[in-house]
């Protein structure tokens, strides 16, 4: 995770009728659409995150960004960024739910939410999670490009 902000995935828009599809070059199985250029990158934001709750589901990793994007591109944000960085972890290291409950002496529910890309976990337990995997949280300001 060095130096590493948000995860920005490069997004592919284009004009369909009276819409704008969105899709992720990261993520082939991901398509969406919006009224407008705004709307497809918000929607697109939001078929990441459901396509991470797939791949939690299936125990498969969540593809980082290939590279950086100079075209358009959708964010996640840091919070769920970091709950795929957690997952990804789990899926290395073989790692159930279960195992990690057990790792931390939390109830399932709890592994269950600090998963969740939906739900705003609260940091220090994302990072003792990722601790029990081995796994450190470091974070970096950067300046806006001007």
């Amino acid at each position: 995770m060095k130096g590493l902000t948000m995860l920005r995935y490069a997004a592919c828009l284009a004009r369909e009728g009276g819409m704008v599809t969105v899709s992720f070059p990261d993520h082939p199985d991901v398509l969406t659409y919006g009224d407008s250029r705004e709307d497809a990158l918000a929607q697109g934001r939001d078929a990441l995150l459901t396509q991470l709750m797939i791949c939690q589901q299936e125990r498969r990793v969540f593809a980082l960004p290939s590279a950086p994007s100079t075209l358009d591109a959708v964010d996640l944000p840091m919070m769920a960024a970091l709950k795929v960085f957690l997952h990804n972890a789990m899926v290395e290291k073989g790692w159930r739910k279960v195992d990690l409950a057990r790792a931390l002496g939390w109830a399932n529910s709890q592994v269950e939410r600090v998963l969740d890309p939906r739900y705003q976990s609260r940091l220090p337990l994302i990072e003792e999670a990722l601790h029990a995997l081995g796994k450190d949280v470091q974070a970096q300001v950067v300046d806006l490009a001007a």
